[in-house]
């Protein structure tokens, strides 16, 4: 192989030795796990949110907790439903899926 035969071969490959545009299987699983990884997170986000949200509901259905905690708990619901609004968002324009 001579020189420039060499360097048509280098020009068709990327920084990975790969061709362009192809992946390699190492490269697909970590991306998978990479993504595996950030819907475990998000889905623990989510399930965290709707238990405190359900906590936050229990303690504004009792009688004798004051006006001030109940207003602080409805705010707190309040972001927590614009929290899971945005990750909603996100899943369905991401990924399509409806939560």
């Amino acid at each position: 192989m001579n020189n420039e035969d060499s360097s048509k071969e280098t020009d068709m490959f990327d920084d990975t030795g790969l061709t362009s545009g192809s992946m390699g299987p190492l490269e697909q699983a970590r991306e998978n796990l990479h993504m595996c990884a950030k819907m475990i997170t998000m889905q623990s986000t989510l399930r965290g949110l709707l238990e405190w949200s359900a906590v936050l509901q229990d303690i504004n259905k009792d009688e004798d907790i004051s006006h001030e905690e109940k207003l602080k708990n409805e705010s707190e619901l309040a972001t927590i439903e614009k929290v899971w609004t945005a990750f909603a968002d996100e899943l369905y324009r991401k990924h399509g899926i409806s939560a």
